[in-house]
C-alpha cells in the first residue's frame, strides 16, 4: 500500500511525462522479485525479445511495475520450488501486452469469478487486495488487467498498457 501511495504521490508532481523503455521496466521488476524468486527457488523467465527498447509513458511505467510485482510475487508462490514462471511481452496494436505465466495448479471456478474483488483470497493470511488493487491500478494507468487462462498445469494474466506513442484514456 505504501508503494501505491508513493507512485501516486509521485505522478501527480512529476513535472512531466517522459518514454521509459520497456528493458528498463523489466529490470527494474526483476530486482524486485529476485530475492522472492530466489528463496521459493523458482526462476523467472524474462520474453521480452524486440520490445526491449519500445516504450511506455513514465506514468504508467511506475504503475505497471507495481502490478507485475504483485503478479509475479503470487506466480512465484503458485509454482512449485523448481518450477518456472515466464514473463512474456508483447505488442498487441496500440498496447504493451505482459502476460505472467506461473506452473501452478490453476484458480477454482468459483474464485475466478470473484478474482478482481477485494478480500477474496486462496491464501492463508492472505488479505485479498493485491488483484482487486492491481486491477485498479491497470485501468488507472489506461490499460487492462486479465485472467487469460488457468488449469491444472498454470494461470497466465496479461497486463496491457499504452506504449508512449499511444494516448491512453483514463478511468
Amino acid at each position: 500500500m505504501n508503494e501505491v501511495t508513493e507512485v501516486l504521490r509521485e505522478e501527480s508532481s512529476a513535472p512531466g511525462n517522459y518514454g521509459v523503455p520497456v528493458g528498463d521496466l523489466v529490470a527494474g521488476i526483476e530486482q524486485r522479485v529476485a530475492t522472492v524468486a530466489a528463496e521459493a527457488a523458482v526462476k523467472i523467465r524474462w520474453e521480452t525479445g524486440e520490445l526491449a527498447t519500445s516504450e511506455v509513458p513514465s506514468r504508467v511505467a511506475n504503475l505497471a511495475a507495481l502490478v507485475l510485482a504483485n503478479l509475479i510475487s503470487n506466480a512465484i508462490e503458485a509454482t512449485e520450488r523448481g518450477g518456472e514462471v515466464t514473463v512474456r511481452v508483447r505488442r498487441a496494436a496500440d498496447q504493451i501486452a505482459f502476460e505472467v505465466a506461473d506452473a501452478g495448479h490453476g484458480i477454482s471456478p468459483a474464485l475466478q469469478a470473484q478474482l478482481f474483488r477485494p478480500l477474496r483470497s486462496t491464501k492463508v493470511g492472505g488479505g485479498g487486495i493485491g488483484l482487486a488493487i492491481s486491477h485498479q491500478l491497470a485501468r488507472h494507468a489506461g490499460g487492462t488487467l486479465e485472467l487469460v487462462s488457468t488449469g491444472e498445469k498454470g494461470t497466465v494474466f496479461r497486463l496491457s498498457v499504452p506504449h508512449a506513442n499511444s494516448s491512453p484514456s483514463t478511468a
